[in-house]
Formats: structure tokens, C-alpha cells, sequence
């Protein structure tokens, strides 16, 4: 009996050292930004206990539950841009509580939705409605937080005779990019048919004069360039990838905003695709924005 006891002692005694040692370090996104209208809040932006990685089934509204200890905080309100000062309550013997910054961005670019092409985005139209076409009329952007985003229209010709291939390039409030592309033939037309569009086209415009309002404000976001052969040298730009870290800048906003504007000069000196400012990490913690373009 006494031998049992002797190692049943030290049996209690290890358990209760290696729950004391369990490491209950909480860790966060180093960011700590959530996208503006986001299902996510602020306890999605803890990322660790200890070493161990938070999964979905430890957290519930805003509670978070690891082993013994049990993590609460306030939620936020995900369709203010604004910042928000959040205390994260432990329920451990330190009952610690943590402040930190949340902060609501708007990092989603404009959708471009194009109508009228066919299951190839080529758009058939004739010589004469090219001279006078409204491309607007089959373009819709949308975004999730500007209600009017800039839309630019960039129209290159090609080495195929009657082709141009149309650039759409969106960006909202924030400088959020995104952009479409679709071809446009010419196609021939027979005198009638040209007769007949001449004289639509002349009652279009007729129309459109006529119904001028408050509409033209918006027009003051949208411009249409013609690039012809010769500019089309000028205008390509091939950018190449780039990070912007911590390092260099004194916050992660700053290195965002320093990505955003080196993707905007690309696009000034002429690229043409898609862009983005992307989150990258070193030895798993967040470091900076690195400039990706989708050639």
C-alpha cells in the first residue's frame, strides 16, 4: 500500500506541472483588419493559443474555447469604415484582458459586368455604329462600398483589320482596381442596313441630348480613350511583382498604401489587367502587401 502511494504522488504531481505549463498565449492577425461588410469579427482575428492554430469549431459569435480557457470579446460592426478600440477578456488565473485595434478596410475592387458579347466576349458591331457606340451601355460596375466607382474605357486597335480589342478598367473610393477586357469586329453592311443604323444612331443621340439631367455628374468618373497602332508601344506595360514590408513602412496601412500606389503608376504608364494588393507572410507571421498582377 504504501509502495501504491509513493507512485500515485508524483503521478498527481506531473499532471498538474503540465497543465500548469500549457501555453495560453493568444496571438493575432497581425493586420488586424476586417473587410468592410465581412461575416467575420473580431474574434476571427486570433490566430493562435500558444503554438496551437484556432479552428472554426473553437469559436462560436464571439467566444472563443481552448482547453480551459475560455477568450470574450466585443463585436463590431463591419459596414463602418472606421477603427475600433477592442478588449479581449481571458477567464485564466491572470484574467487578462488585451486592448487592440480592429480595423474595417474596404479591399474588395469593383465587379465589371459586361452584356451583349458572345461566349467568346466578342462583340459584333458595324463600321458606323463603331464611329458612335456607347460602350457604357454594356458595361455595369459595382462595388461593395462606393456607390459610384470610375470606370475608364481604353480602346486599342489590333493587327486584324477591323478589330479592336476594349479595356475596361474599374476603381473605387479606396483605389481598389480591377479590369475587363473584350474584342470588338466590324462586322460589313450592306447599304440599307447602314442606312437604317444611321438613322437609329441619329435618333439615339437625339434621345440622349434630350434626356440629359443629373446623370451627367456621373459621367465625370468615366472617360473613353481610342489608342491607335502606333500609341499601342507607348501604352503596354509589363510590371513586375513587388513587396512593400513592415520593415520599410511603420504600419501595415502604410505598406498597403504604398502597394496601392505602385500598382496605380503601373496602370498610369500602361498596364492592362488585373492587380491586387496581397497579404504575404515570413516564418508564419504577416510581413507586408506584395503588388501581384494576373497578366
Amino acid at each position: 500500500m504504501k509502495f501504491r502511494n509513493v507512485l500515485f504522488f508524483p503521478l498527481i504531481c506531473f499532471f498538474l506541472i503540465g497543465c500548469h505549463n500549457t501555453d495560453y498565449t493568444v496571438q493575432f492577425d497581425d493586420s488586424m483588419i476586417l473587410e468592410y461588410g465581412s461575416e467575420k469579427n473580431t474574434i476571427d482575428l486570433i490566430t493562435k493559443i500558444g503554438n496551437v492554430e484556432v479552428t472554426e469549431d473553437m469559436k462560436k459569435d464571439n467566444i472563443l474555447t481552448y482547453k480551459n480557457l475560455v477568450i470574450e470579446c466585443e463585436i463590431v460592426d463591419t459596414l463602418q469604415i472606421k477603427d475600433y478600440k477592442v478588449i479581449y477578456r481571458t477567464n485564466d488565473s491572470d484574467a487578462r484582458t488585451i486592448t487592440k485595434t480592429v480595423k474595417i478596410r474596404d479591399k474588395t475592387a469593383p465587379s465589371i459586368i459586361l452584356e451583349g458579347l458572345d461566349e467568346n466576349n466578342i462583340l459584333e458591331i458595324s463600321e458606323n455604329e463603331f464611329n458612335n457606340y456607347n460602350f457604357e451601355k454594356i458595361i455595369t460596375v459595382k462595388d461593395n462600398y462606393d456607390t459610384d466607382p470610375k470606370v475608364e474605357i481604353n480602346i486599342q486597335n489590333t493587327a486584324q483589320e477591323n478589330e479592336y480589342i476594349v479595356y475596361v478598367i474599374a476603381s473605387d473610393k479606396y483605389e481598389n482596381i480591377s479590369s475587363e477586357e473584350f474584342v470588338v469586329i466590324l462586322k460589313k453592311e450592306t447599304e440599307e442596313s447602314q442606312t437604317k443604323n444611321e438613322n437609329k444612331t441619329k435618333n439615339e443621340n437625339k434621345t440622349k441630348n434630350e434626356n440629359k439631367t443629373d446623370n451627367e455628374t456621373s459621367t465625370d468618373k468615366k472617360t473613353s480613350t481610342v489608342v491607335t497602332t502606333e500609341q499601342q508601344d507607348k501604352q503596354i506595360y509589363d510590371p513586375v511583382t513587388k513587396e512593400f514590408n513592415i520593415d520599410t513602412y511603420s504600419s501595415f496601412d502604410e505598406c498597403y498604401n504604398a502597394c496601392m500606389t505602385y500598382i496605380r503608376e503601373c496602370y498610369s504608364k500602361g498596364y492592362v489587367g488585373e492587380a491586387s494588393a496581397v497579404p504575404y507572410q515570413k516564418d508564419g507571421l504577416n510581413y507586408g502587401y506584395r503588388a501581384v498582377f494576373q497578366k
